[in-house]
Parts: C-alpha cells; structure tokens; sequence
C-alpha cells in the first residue's frame, strides 16, 4: 500500500470519527427535538410569521413596509413583536448559539482537513488557501457576534414594544376618532349645502310659477276685455258709441293692470 494511500485511510477514519462524535456533542445542525417539544407551536408560528410577505417586506424596508403603512395588515405590529419576542427567548438563543458553535466547529474542522490535505499533498498553495479561510472563519466570528448583538437590540425593541403597547392603542384609538369626528363635521356642512342650494332652487320655481300665473291672468284679463268691447262694438255700430267704448277700454286696461 502507497504511502498516500495509507495516510488517506488514516485521515478519512479520524474524520469519520470526529464527525460522529461533534454530531453526538453539539448536534443536530437544526434546532434539537427537545427544543420543539417544547416550543413546536411557538416556533411554527414563528415560521409561518418570517416567511408571510408583509414580514418580508417589512424586515427589508421597515421605513416604508412598517406598521400603519398603506397595504400593510393590521396584524403586523403584533407579528413583529411576536418574532422578536421569539427571538429574545434565552432557550431560542441557546440554540442558535449551539447551531452556531456546530457550524463554526465543522468549518474549522472542515478546513483543518482541507489544510492537512493540502499541506500533505500541495504545500505551495497552501498559505494563499490559509489565508482565505481564515478571513472566512472571521467572518463568521464576526457574523455571529453581530447575529448575538440583533438578537439582544430584538429583545430590548420587543420589551419596549410590549411595555408601550397600551399607549399606542389609545394614541391610534384617539387619531381614529378626529378622522371620525372630521368626516362627520364634513359630512354635515356638505349636507347643509346641499339643502340650502334646494331650498334655494324651490323658491327660484315658486318665483316662476307665480311670475307665470300672473302673466297669464293677465292675458286671459286682455283677451276677455278685448272680446267684451268687440261684442259691444258689434252691437252698437255709432260714431259715439264707438269713442264710449274705446274710453272704456282703456279704463278696463288701466284698472285690471
């Protein structure tokens, strides 16, 4: 057996051994079975709630997808204070701190191999591939010390949210009732209006219909005097008669103007 070969056997059974033993100690990847038996509901909700679409857009924007922004629910503030509450829970950080340690322990393991591999079979590029994972592994140092640095601001927001959350319900109940109390106030100048501008255009027609009523009474007054004196003028055809009755009319149009 070639010594490469050998060393390959050796490696490749400590390997297996360490991963069966990390896997023993700091498994599983996921969350463990006795983390969701005793919080299977709280973390189904959990899911449910980050994988809604208001949550994401919330969680990419929050200045404009918030609370109170048009098109978003009116559950979404209970929701995100749902999640970080979730997410301040010390058995929840537990366990993502022992997921993290799970990765972080397989990524160094996993690039202890690759160096060993390396250095026993390709030393030149060696350093060049140390270097890259060592920035890697630092930034996933840093990444969790930041996930850590959320997961408490999360904690303290959701804490602060929940010791406020009276005030913002009587602060939204008092903005809905001056919307309510403007719309009404609204409402009932738009109806005067309306009646006014009625009442307005009956008398105009009342106007008119008496306005019309007299000019017809007038002419019926007219055309009666008119067919009065033609009666008399035909029954009493004289030169004085005639000039009695012309006098006459115009008093009848005098009188009845």
């Amino acid at each position: 057996m070639s010594p490469a070969k050998r060393f390959l056997l050796i490696l490749g059974a400590v390997s297996l051994s360490v991963w069966i033993g990390a896997n023993l100690l700091l498994g599983p990847p996921g969350l463990s079975r006795q983390y969701l038996r005793q919080y299977k509901e709280q973390h189904e909700r959990y899911i449910e709630v980050t994988k809604s679409l208001p949550y994401k857009l919330y969680s990419e924007r929050p200045h404009l997808h918030g609370p109170g922004s048009p098109g978003a629910p009116d559950d979404l503030a209970p929701n995100i204070a749902l999640v970080e509450q979730y997410e301040a829970n010390p058995a929840f950080q537990a366990e993502q701190r022992r997921i993290a340690r799970y990765g972080l322990f397989f990524d160094l393991f996993n690039a202890g191999l690759v160096v060993v591999i390396l250095v026993r079979f390709a030393r030149k590029p060696l350093l060049n591939l140390l270097d890259e994972k060592v920035a890697e592994v630092r930034d996933r140092i840093k990444s969790a010390a930041q996930a850590r640095r959320t997961a408490e601001e999360r904690r303290r927001r959701a804490e602060h949210q929940l010791a406020h959350l009276d005030d913002d319900r009587a602060r939204i109940a008092e903005e809905t009732g001056r919307r309510l109390e403007h719309e009404m106030a609204e409402l009932q100048r738009s109806n005067e209006r309306s009646l006014a501008l009625l009442w307005q255009e009956l008398a105009d027609r009342k106007h008119q219909e008496i306005v019309a009523a007299k000019q017809q009474v007038k002419r019926e007054l007219v055309n009666e005097t008119i067919k009065r004196l033609v009666e008399r003028y035909r029954a009493e055809q004289s030169p004085e008669r005639e000039a009695e009755l012309i006098d006459q009319f115009v008093r009848d149009l005098e009188v009845r103007a």
